[in-house]
């Protein structure tokens, strides 16, 4: 008999900080918006998601994105992307992360707008 594992959705949550954005002024909580747009469903260039500050003291933005199944195992190329007065900026390049369906939920570390770890 051959055991198999099935996974369910995958739920990740992404975390970014804008302080740094919004103190240089490129950002304004006002009137711009942060999304999220990746190469895995439910993530595309046209598809992406719109992050929320949950908490507006702390000008963290967050969006919990459900990734189906067939997912699992797959590499998601991802990127945070600012939309000030219609104009989108997209950080310089994209980050990676493994999607693995047998995790619970799963809660990556904050991150800043274009600062890569070395």
């Amino acid at each position: 008999m051959i055991a198999q594992t099935s996974y369910s959705q995958q739920q990740i949550l992404f975390a970014i900080d804008m302080q740094q954005e919004i103190a240089s002024g490129e950002f304004q909580p006002a009137d711009d918006a942060v999304y999220l747009t990746g190469n895995q469903a439910p993530l595309s260039d046209i598809n992406s998601i719109k992050m929320e500050d949950s908490s507006p003291v702390d000008s963290i933005y967050v969006a919990n994105v459900d990734f189906p199944p067939s997912a699992n195992g797959q590499t998601l190329k991802y990127n945070f992307v600012i939309v000030k007065d219609g104009d989108r900026k997209q950080e310089d390049r994209p980050r990676v992360l493994k999607i693995q369906g047998n995790q619970a939920n799963r809660r990556l570390d904050l991150a800043y707008f274009n600062s890569f770890a070395q």
